[in-house]
């Protein structure tokens, strides 16, 4: 009966010890192979940018504080809907009424009195994704003239990253092939099929935005943008089959 009592046990190990040694590219264990991984990348322009701008507004109650930053943004998107931004590129991201408190000090002698309210502050954000990215900084530039005081940042993106994906795809497996070959032709051997190829991931690198941050202090007409290059890289792990 106990040997019965652990037959579940004995099930599970074996079930257990099926799945780690059943990988999901399984191959004949015998077979000899060679795996590397291979690095490519592709780089382009950007043609998008993404902005998150701010209109924060204070007032002595919430009901002003509140109908100056909903005029305030009001102006500013109906600014931008004149300079072309369509309706689907423009989204409210967040919103926050909070209370305002002073700490006055404590008269000689006296305990520190406790906080006073002393008004409110209402903040907004908007997304905006400007498609002509020629015309980010005059965006920035009307934004700023129409209500908005601060903005989040400024991201430079591909609207379609499809080509700059394949590239770097495509990149990637090419070095793999190039680092395989190397090695099985010091090593006297041939490479077979492909047993397995895994890509490793596919991720965009750009400049930095600090410039563009710092851009938007400039005191003459448009704010001026760099736009610099964003790069796609990609790593594929490959595994072939040896041949003698």
């Amino acid at each position: 009966m106990k040997n019965m009592a652990e037959l579940p046990a004995v099930i599970a190990l074996t079930g257990l010890m099926l799945l780690v040694m059943s990988p999901a590219h399984a191959h004949d264990p015998q077979t000899p192979f060679i795996e590397v991984t291979g690095a490519g990348q592709a780089s382009g322009q950007p043609d998008t940018a993404l902005l998150s701008l701010t209109v924060l507004r204070m007032g002595d109650t919430a009901r002003q504080a509140l109908d100056e930053n909903n005029t305030a943004m009001a102006r500013v998107m109906s600014e931008m809907g004149a300079l072309g931004i369509k309706a689907k590129d423009m989204q409210t991201s967040g919103f926050s009424i909070q209370p305002r408190y002073a700490r006055p000090g404590p008269a000689k002698g006296e305990q520190r009195p406790a906080p006073v309210l002393v008004g409110y502050t209402v903040s907004s954000q908007l997304s905006v994704t400007v498609r002509d990215i020629i015309r980010t900084g005059e965006v920035l530039d009307r934004a700023v003239s129409n209500g908005v005081n601060q903005v989040g940042h400024i991201r430079l993106t591909v609207d379609d990253p499809t080509d700059l994906h394949q590239q770097a795809r495509a990149a990637a497996m090419k070095d793999a092939l190039s680092r395989a070959q190397t090695l099985a032709a010091t090593g006297g051997v041939l490479l077979g099929q492909i047993l397995v190829v895994r890509e490793q991931g596919a991720r965009p690198t750009g400049m930095p935005m600090m410039e563009n941050r710092m851009a938007l202090s400039a005191d003459a007409g448009s704010v001026p943008l760099a736009t610099g290059e964003i790069t796609f890289r990609a790593n594929v792990l490959v595994r072939w089959a040896l041949r003698q």
